[in-house]
């Protein structure tokens, strides 16, 4: 009965997460939100960094010089691992 008990406290723990989730929208989200648009800087997409012709990055610049007033953010994603691929 224990076991079933935690598993069941489990289970409604992961349902009400993935629901908070698409539900519950954080305070901060609305004063980050940004639009990309020629007004505020230049894009440039499919920069080649290797290779690989999966070994591309975009960079946005800011319209304006001021170095002071910007910081370095750097967005990774791996995708995902396949095991035993060739």
């Amino acid at each position: 009965m224990p076991i079933g008990l935690g598993i069941l406290i489990f289970v409604l723990a992961f349902a009400a997460g993935v629901v908070s989730k698409f539900a519950i929208k954080p305070a901060w989200a609305k004063e980050y939100a940004v639009t990309w648009s020629n007004e505020i800087g230049t894009l440039k997409s499919d920069l080649p960094y290797g290779d690989g012709e999966a070994n591309r990055f975009d960079l946005y610049l800011p319209k304006d010089g001021a170095k002071d007033a910007y910081g370095l953010v750097i967005y990774l994603h791996a995708g995902g691992f396949i095991l035993f691929s060739v």
